[in-house]
């Protein structure tokens, strides 16, 4: 995994102080996820974030519930919507394990929302 590194060889040139540990702080960070490239990128810099301020880091990814606009006539299965659950499932713990090796204080969690970003919300807030 690469490490976020400063532009300059020496840090202190281009800023005039040392990249040394920033003056907030964080204890939880959350990184949703949807497994695509993106997100795994975004999981990797959420890692390393995490490490440097010793936070806690909680993956998530929400299996959006359809809404009455995703219906077409024959309506979406309670199977299908399954399915989806079982694959979010073992793609989540790929990612937790894979995110274990780099650091371990890292959990999943996993939901279901018709709006994301409330899940997003609840699951920062705990």
């Amino acid at each position: 995994m690469k490490e976020v590194t400063a532009m300059s060889a020496n840090p202190q040139e281009s800023t005039g102080r040392s990249l040394r540990r920033p003056n907030f702080s964080l204890s939880h960070i959350v990184a949703p996820t949807d497994f695509f490239s993106n997100s795994k990128k975004a999981v990797d810099y959420a890692i390393q974030l995490a490490r440097r301020m010793g936070a806690r880091l909680t993956l998530l990814h929400i299996v959006p519930e359809p809404g009455a606009l995703d219906y077409n006539m024959e309506g979406i299965s309670v199977q299908e919507l399954q399915d989806w659950k079982e694959e979010a499932t073992k793609r989540l713990a790929d990612e937790l394990a894979r995110a274990k090796l780099e650091y371990q204080q890292v959990d999943a969690v996993q939901g279901s929302a018709l709006y994301p970003h409330d899940q997003i919300v609840f699951t920062a807030s705990v």
